[in-house]
């Protein structure tokens, strides 16, 4: 981040004023509407990326100068326009930046259009195909941030090049696509990516739901469809705990709530939540289903980095893969 001086001179430079030593109020009264000319002075729109990480900035002198800009952008007697870019849209918290007049929420970027952009940086030759859905796919879900999907892409690449020998990287002659999914599921297990605080965050009850129902969607004969009361009774089965075995369906359907607010569990009916299969089976929650559905890989790359490395959920894995009923 620029210091106060830095920004004071850019804004100063931008005005035709000499830079040394400049200070607020000579920049105030440059940009003053009336000023005893009849020129009509242009606008000076001052562009700030991450204004959040400058408001949570606690040093005086920072907070001074931002204190001044609010000042010129809301006061009409100025030809000057603040520009505020943040990653964070609940600002609440700033209230610093309460007096901005309009705020502009551009949405987070949607798997095609992710597709799009790592075919555009990367290409389409060396990269399989399905490899760039799995990642615009996975990278839509937790944050929709392009600079994230690039970051995954570059980290699968690399990880493809220490994969081959010095014979092929000398010869050049390599068999296209040479990143492969393999290359890309060991990226976006390393990477930081928010499933896996929202995994690490769940209830211990809730881990089991998920690490359980994620182990019989991969050996059910349903596919992606699992009977809320047998991942009930595989949960106190695998987990060898009380816990379940007293716990009530309304209490364990909550937990699959949980689940599915935290976008890691849906429902095997397209368009339908778990929670509103739930409300249309609530005198018989033992008729609804629910699904892992495209989430399948994302979900257990994320399994894989967190939970997994626990010994209790590795066990409980294995023990739902060579006991669930074929």
């Amino acid at each position: 981040s620029q210091s106060r001086n830095e920004i004071l001179g850019r804004i100063g430079t931008a005005l035709g004023m000499k830079t040394d030593s400049i200070t607020t109020t000579q920049i105030a009264r440059k940009m003053l509407k009336i000023d005893g000319s009849t020129k009509v002075k242009p606008v000076l729109i001052l562009l700030l990326d991450e204004i959040d990480v400058i408001v949570a900035e606690t040093n005086r002198d920072t907070q001074e100068l931002l204190e001044e800009l609010l000042v010129w952008a809301s006061n009409p007697s100025y030809s000057f326009a603040l520009i505020g870019i943040s990653n964070e849209i609940q600002l609440r918290r700033f209230k610093a930046l309460e007096r901005i007049a309009q705020q502009i929420t551009f949405p987070t970027f949607r798997k095609a259009e992710l597709t799009e952009i790592i075919k555009e940086r990367v290409g389409t030759s060396i990269i399989d195909p399905q490899a760039v859905k799995f990642v615009a796919a996975t990278v839509e879900r937790n944050c929709g941030d392009a600079r994230k999907a690039m970051a995954v892409m570059s980290e699968a690449v690399g990880k493809c090049m220490n994969s081959l020998s010095h014979e092929e990287l000398a010869a050049g002659i390599i068999q296209e696509p040479i990143v492969k999914m393999r290359h890309v599921m060991q990226a976006v297990k390393e990477s930081k990516l928010p499933l896996n605080e929202k995994i690490t965050g769940l209830p211990h009850a809730a881990k089991v739901v998920l690490c359980v129902a994620m182990e019989i969607s991969k050996v059910s004969t349903f596919h992606d469809s699992i009977p809320i009361s047998l991942l009930k009774k595989m949960c106190n089965e695998a987990s060898r705990q009380d816990l379940f075995e007293d716990m009530g369906m309304e209490h364990f359907a909550d937990l699959v709530q949980q689940l599915d607010d935290a976008g890691l569990l849906l429902s095997c009916v397209p368009g339908s939540s778990i929670n509103q299969q739930m409300l249309v089976n609530e005198d018989n929650l033992y008729d609804v289903r629910i699904s892992i559905g495209l989430q399948l890989e994302e979900v257990e790359c994320a399994l894989e980095s967190t939970l997994l490395q626990n010994r209790f959920f590795a066990t409980m894995k294995k023990y739902v893969k060579e006991n669930y009923p074929s």
